[in-house]
């Protein structure tokens, strides 16, 4: 395959974005960006990122060992019996889950009374808070009003002084 029939396909395959994306990576002069940023010489990262990939190569290696052992131990452990019991309880598992689906409909109108009866109850206690503190200038003002002279003056019977 010809080169524009490879550039072809890679448009058609990862975009033509991707294609612009990895050229520009592949185009990036690495020792300029680090001498840009103040990080030290490529050269200097080399021991450590080959260090890094041995122990990630050493890890993936335990973690492979681990798998196969694990394998093999529930390889002796699980049966017939064993699969016809998870099969059985995740049949219960879907059962259960397609009776929520099917009252779906009634456990929302349910969830959405109980909103509107606690929206109504919030809003009945807030008016209830107002209307307190009317009541209490109310109260005050019967108060004052009663005990004040000129009141008492207009309403004194004919004995009293």
């Amino acid at each position: 395959m010809d080169r524009d029939q490879s550039l072809v396909i890679q448009q058609e395959v990862f975009g033509e974005r991707q294609i612009l994306k990895l050229a520009e990576f592949l185009q990036t002069d690495f020792e300029k960006q680090i001498r840009r940023i103040g990080a030290r010489q490529a050269s200097d990262y080399t021991p450590s990122i080959e260090k890094l990939g041995n122990l990630q190569d050493f890890q993936e290696a335990l973690e492979a060992k681990r798998n196969l052992e694990d394998m093999r131990v529930k390889g002796r452990i699980i049966n017939k019996d064993m699969i016809l019991q998870k099969d059985s309880q995740e049949k219960l598992e879907l059962e259960r889950e397609n009776r929520r689906i099917r009252y779906y409909e009634g456990q929302a109108n349910l969830q959405n009374t109980v909103t509107q009866i606690f929206t109504a109850v919030e809003t009945g206690f807030l008016m209830i808070a107002d209307l307190t503190k009317y009541v209490k200038e109310i109260l005050e003002y019967v108060k004052n009003f009663s005990v004040s002279r000129s009141v008492r003056g207009m309403f004194r019977r004919g004995g009293d002084k």
